[in-house]
Formats: C-alpha cells, sequence, structure tokens
C-alpha cells in the first residue's frame, strides 16, 4: 500500500486488478500509473484523499494486492 504507483504499474497483472478496483469505486476518474507524478504517490496516499467510501476502496485496494502477489 505504500509501494509508488509507477512501480506498481510496471506490473501489468497488479496494475490490471489495482485499475478494476478503482474504476469500481471511482468511475470515471483516470489513474496513471507511468504518469511522473505516480513516483511520489502511493495507494495510501490516494486514500487520504477518499473521504467516507475508503474503507471498502481499502479493502478491495488490499484484496487487489493480494491475489496479483503484491500484498505489502
Amino acid at each position: 500500500m505504500d509501494t509508488p504507483l509507477r512501480v506498481l504499474a510496471d506490473d501489468v497483472t497488479t496494475w490490471r486488478a489495482l485499475t478494476d478496483v478503482f474504476a469500481e469505486h471511482l468511475p470515471g476518474i483516470p489513474i496513471d500509473g507511468k504518469a511522473p507524478e505516480a513516483a511520489a504517490v502511493s495507494l495510501n496516499t490516494i486514500l487520504e484523499y477518499i473521504p467516507g467510501g475508503a474503507p471498502a476502496l481499502q479493502a478491495d485496494l488490499q484484496a487487489a494486492l493480494h491475489t496479483a502477489g503484491k500484498a505489502n
């Protein structure tokens, strides 16, 4: 959850699992893991900016990482 998005985006399987979660919880909001800013942003950082729905989103992101073998 503290790994930079850019690192997560380098693994196609992991990034696909994460983008599926984002599409469910934040439809229509693009998440670009290859953007220069992604090197300094983690999943935990994103969660800090999402009020209310963060617990469900966090659980689904953790599950996606676990499924992809990247739990951290």
